[in-house]
């Protein structure tokens, strides 16, 4: 009996033994479940999102650190991370989101001030990125990478002068700067200089600037440069009144053809041919029953240069050749005595700060119906306008722009214009599309009526305009369209009031084959109508 007792103890022990052993293997089983789910060190995720950031895997890296943050609430290091990879990961509404709740926490950061900066420019919002940039820069004016950031916003928001400006300041605290010298390569570029722009592009290579921009502002520049054949026709029609006769329309038609060049990459070269019919009707009982005071074929040959790269000192010169050739003898003013013209221009003009001095001279071509001397007899005489002009614009910010002008020019029959003036825009809105408004006042006085053009003596001009442009890179479009509304008052026309419409459309197939069309119209309280429209197509290579 004893021992039957010492074995039911026994097979008790054991069995107490078997259970705590059990209880244990359970509670390490469980603690090691609980440590597998529960979150990762916050460092090890932080590495983590630094690799697949520097992948460029930025969703992922995101999400890592969103994770490390749930571990380590407030680490300025991870948020300030997560709110970069946002913004790379083109998520800009999230990355503002991060970086104003990060400087509301920390509102002396001038680093993640800069990002916060940054990333505004990125997603468009270039008015807040400036005095986002020029809060970092009174923080830590030494800071070059902000002034950096500021130059690109400034240029982003199209003040070009303010970009130009600021990246003249970093040249000069630091000459061998490489992403100051790309900077002032995309604002020459944007100024229509694309010459100058692969100049500073060499000096910004030599100074190691970003590879990527780089490469990428190199092939904008190719873009610019590059040969163009362009083919398109044209057409316009205009009814103008002119003094002691009555009104009268002239039209002119035909196709053109162009190309451009650059030599050396140094000097830009324009050539157009065209060949046009030209002729005027008029809407009064003409001698020998004809409608037509001329009725002419002209063929023209212009030729331009372009000497941008001495940036920001600019010029360009010009010649317009033209021979007529009378298509029919049945009209009022045949063409007789000389049947050529050779025009000219020049054009000097540079970037001084905010401010662009201009000074032009040139000599084009004008229709003149007069008589011969000798006989009376009526005829056609291709005439000249030459003109010098001098004109002076100031862009004060990145929305206003004022500009004068004073004229004074010369026609082939002896009469003189005096004009001078000037004019005010506004940039309502500065992202895309933008729109501007713009006001003109210009005065205006010839020394005699003429006959064969529009001579409004002793005038007054008044025009205010609302522009729309705009720019898509689906398709490259290039887009812009304006209304205008003009009163002039002279003192030899009754007041005239005028509407006009003018708008573009461009884009490029395949990035080589650019196409456009543009077209205008207006008409006047008199019910006199002018209209255009153009055609052209062009491969470029």
């Amino acid at each position: 009996m004893k021992k039957r007792q010492h074995a039911s103890g026994a097979t008790r022990a054991t069995v107490l033994v078997v259970c705590m052993l059990l209880m244990l293997f359970a509670k390490f089983a469980l603690s090691a479940e609980l440590d597998s789910a529960a979150p990762a060190p916050a460092d090890s995720l932080l590495r983590s999102a630094r690799v697949l950031a520097d992948d460029k895997q930025f969703t992922a890296a995101a999400a890592d650190l969103r994770r490390a943050l749930d571990a380590r609430p407030g680490d300025r290091a991870i948020w300030s991370l997560l709110a970069r990879v946002l913004a790379w990961d083109r998520r800009y509404d999230e990355s503002i989101q991060e970086y104003q709740r990060l400087l509301a926490a920390h509102p002396d950061d001038a680093f993640d001030r800069a990002g916060y900066a940054r990333v505004l420019a990125w997603s468009g919002r270039h008015d807040e990125s400036v005095r986002a940039f020029r809060r970092a820069i009174a923080d830590d004016a030494t800071n070059l990478e902000s002034r950096i950031g500021l130059a690109r916003a400034l240029s982003w928001s199209g003040d070009l002068p303010g970009a130009a400006t600021e990246y003249a300041r970093i040249r000069r605290a630091n000459p061998s700067y490489g992403d100051a010298w790309l900077g002032t390569a995309s604002v020459a570029r944007w100024r229509g200089a694309a010459t100058a722009a692969d100049r500073f592009a060499r000096r910004a290579a030599d100074y190691g600037a970003d590879a990527d921009a780089l490469e990428e502002e190199r092939a904008a520049i190719d873009r610019a440069l590059a040969p163009a054949l362009t083919l398109g026709v044209a057409t316009s029609h205009e009814t103008q009144r002119a003094s002691g006769v009555p009104e009268f329309v002239i039209e002119e038609t035909g196709p053109f053809a162009a190309g451009r060049a650059t030599l050396g990459r140094s000097v830009g070269i324009g050539v157009r041919v065209a060949r046009t019919r030209l002729f005027e009707r008029n809407t009064r009982t003409a001698v020998g029953d004809t409608t037509l005071d001329y009725d002419l074929t002209s063929r023209s040959l212009k030729a331009d240069a372009s000497i941008l790269r001495g940036y920001p000192l600019q010029a360009s010169v010009g010649v317009d050749w033209r021979r007529f050739d009378s298509r029919s003898g049945k009209v009022l003013y045949p063409l007789a005595g000389g049947d050529a013209f050779t025009g000219w221009s020049a054009r000097i003009w540079g970037y001084a700060g905010r401010i662009t001095p201009g000074l032009t001279a040139r000599r084009t071509f004008v229709a003149l119906k007069g008589s011969d001397t000798s006989t009376g007899a009526l005829q056609f005489e291709p005439g000249r306008v030459t003109d010098l002009e001098g004109s002076l614009a100031w862009q004060w910010n990145a929305r206003g722009t004022a500009s004068i002008f004073a004229a004074r020019g010369e026609i082939s029959d002896g009469n003189r214009r005096r004009r001078s003036g000037g004019g005010l825009a506004y940039r309502l809105r500065s992202g895309t599309p933008r729109w501007t408004i713009d006001y003109a006042l210009s005065f205006s006085d010839w020394d005699f009526r003429s006959p064969s053009y529009f001579t409004p003596l002793a005038s007054t001009r008044h025009a205010g305009g609302l522009a729309l442009t705009g720019y898509s890179e689906v398709g490259s479009l290039d887009y812009g369209a304006r209304y205008e509304l003009s009163s002039l008052a002279s003192s030899t026309f009754d007041d005239i009031v005028t509407h006009a419409f003018r708008a573009y459309l461009n884009g490029a197939a395949s990035g080589r084959f650019p196409l456009g069309v543009e077209g205008a119209w207006s008409v006047d309280n008199n019910d006199y109508k002018i209209w255009y429209l153009g055609l052209y197509g062009a491969v470029r290579w």
